[in-house]
């Protein structure tokens, strides 16, 4: 659906659509009118994906400010994507990375391929 040319985000007024696994994250723009965190009739399924009203920008993006759009290994997108019920999950994501990396999918089109871990400083 579309409400006007100064609008941004989500809005949805069709039949049988289904949203799932998207960063609707900092998808706005000062002074216009804001549907970020997706406006959605109750004929459209929206699940698993992740919005300003869970997140910001800083705690999902690597450097949104400057651009960089990929996942930090602090991510709140990290893992918390569905893979059930997808039967068309591309074997990469955005940046040709492995689409499924660690315990599960990320939320979005980046999938982070950073792993946590401890480091050990001797001296």
């Amino acid at each position: 659906g579309s409400l006007s040319d100064d609008s941004a985000g989500i809005y949805c007024t069709s039949w049988s659509v289904r949203f799932r696994n998207n960063l609707i994250v900092g998808n706005s723009e000062t002074g216009k009118e804001s549907y970020s965190t997706a406006k959605i009739d109750s004929h459209c399924a929206f699940d698993h994906n992740l919005t300003d009203d869970a997140a910001t920008p800083a705690e999902v993006f690597t450097d949104f400010a400057n651009g960089d759009f990929s996942l930090s290994l602090t991510s709140r997108a990290r893992n918390k994507g569905a893979t059930s019920g997808l039967t068309l999950l591309p074997a990469v994501d955005l940046a040709g990375n492995p689409r499924v990396f660690g315990r599960g999918i990320d939320v979005g089109c980046y999938e982070c391929q950073k792993k946590p871990g401890v480091a050990v400083i001797l001296f």
